[in-house]
């Protein structure tokens, strides 16, 4: 039996690890000086809010509607942040580097990479003992916690999110 790796699903699943990325990047060309900091700030805390209470209430959700209700709820608040981001207006900004996108790629990963070695060591401590520490913990988490919530205890879609929630 073979399968596809790249399937559409799979694609979709993929594009959506760059929203919170991307979102970060429009930042500072909305907020200026100290605000770029609380703005970026602010956008963490909705993520980490949003790790937190949504596996709960889609286990809750799920328990008490069905599939398709949540899914037809998740698309129609997909649609609606859709609609509100086409109302946010970003001031286009010309870059004055030359060469093509790898060598101003290339570039700006040379540069911060120096910046975090050479300048701010701690920084880089600290993103060596966080992946460390996510590389055991996520690999529970996502492999550990739904085999022993469904196959150990028995227990329904439910209490999975609400152990997800408890986790994260």
């Amino acid at each position: 039996m073979t399968q596809k790796l790249f399937t559409r699903n799979f694609i979709l699943l993929i594009l959506g690890a760059f929203e919170t990325p991307t979102v970060q990047a429009c930042i500072p060309t909305m907020l200026e000086g100290e605000n770029i900091m609380k703005g970026n700030a602010v956008v963490n805390q909705v993520a980490s809010l949003s790790y937190l209470i949504a596996p709960m209430l889609g286990g809750v959700l799920y328990a008490a509607f069905g599939l398709k209700p949540v899914m037809y709820a998740s698309v129609g608040c997909f649609f609606i942040t859709a609609l509100f981001e086409c109302f946010i207006q970003l001031n286009y900004q010309r870059s004055q580097s030359k060469g093509s996108v790898l060598s101003v790629v290339k570039q700006n990963f040379i540069s911060s990479m120096q910046y975090i070695s050479k300048e701010q060591t701690s920084i880089s401590k600290m993103f060596l003992l966080t992946a460390f520490s996510r590389f055991f913990v996520m690999g529970i988490t996502i492999v550990g916690l739904p085999y022993i919530v469904r196959t150990i205890l028995g227990l329904n879609a439910q209490y999975y999110g609400a152990a997800e929630s408890t986790l994260a």
